[in-house]
């Protein structure tokens, strides 16, 4: 038999990653294209992202290795997601300097059309008139009177912050490999 949904669609807000693994296979089927290949094409390539890879195999030259502690033990080497598992939904290595590439790019036009960029940073609102604080795959909210827009991830041994600020054009990048740390204080103090 078929599990019961967890709520009726559009009642609820919940955030998932199958939705962008999900995406991540219709830009697939849609494009022709391997994922990896697209994004390269359509998102590295004009933004400058230099040193940004989808899905890179185990033991390519240049990745950093990601670290985890149990218990409170000393830090270890992290397992590794298995191939296929993130996909779209977190398989992208890049520098911060390369996400700061993404921000700027994505900010001033060069990945998508104003109107594009209005509708993503826009927060949805449920039927109900309940506010979502989630555009399209983005978190967007008020933060003394700006707005902010912002997402965040983990996967095995590795943690990432990523926030823009549209109106002055800035953002903060902050990227961990350990996947044991509380980075929200540290990146709270930067955006201050």
């Amino acid at each position: 038999g078929r599990d019961p949904l967890d709520f009726e669609p559009g009642s609820r807000f919940s955030y998932s990653n199958t939705g962008f693994v999900i995406l991540g296979r219709v830009l697939e089927r849609v494009s022709g294209q391997p994922l990896g290949a697209l994004l390269a094409q359509r998102i590295f390539s004009p933004a400058g992202m230099d040193h940004a890879v989808f899905a890179p195999k185990p033991g390519t030259a240049g990745l950093a290795t990601g670290y985890t502690s149990f218990a409170f033990g000393p830090p270890e080497v992290a397992p590794r997601e298995a191939d296929g598992w993130m996909q779209g939904a977190g398989a992208l290595y890049a520098s911060a300097s390369d996400i700061a590439k993404w921000d700027i790019a994505l900010m001033s036009g060069r990945i998508l059309q104003p109107e594009s960029f209005r509708t993503m940073t826009t927060p949805r609102a449920l039927p109900s008139g309940r506010g979502t604080n989630y555009g399209c795959g983005v978190g967007v909210y008020q933060r003394n009177h700006e707005t902010v827009v912002q997402h965040s991830g983990q996967v095995s041994g590795f943690l990432a912050q990523n926030l823009i600020l549209p109106r002055t054009k800035s953002a903060v990048v902050l990227l961990s490999n350990r996947d044991d740390v509380f980075l929200h204080p540290i990146f709270d103090q930067i955006l201050k």
